[in-house]
């Protein structure tokens, strides 16, 4: 896949999970949430472009390991 494929890929991961994240943060100080909402995005991001989610088995062969 091109990088701009993967780019939007992760784009549209991120305005899925968005909301949620959104809501969560109401749990969080208002002068903590800003930072708060940087650093899981960041982590988010750095997530799905690392190969760790390239190499998840499905599911059968999960079930066949």
């Amino acid at each position: 896949m091109n990088s701009e494929g993967y780019n939007k890929e992760i784009e549209e991961v991120i305005k899925l999970i968005t909301p949620k994240i959104k809501k969560e943060l109401l749990q969080t100080s208002l002068e903590n949430r800003e930072d708060l909402h940087q650093v899981l995005m960041e982590y988010v991001i750095r997530k799905l472009k690392s190969d760790t989610l390239a190499n998840v088995p499905g599911f059968f062969e999960f079930i066949e390991s």
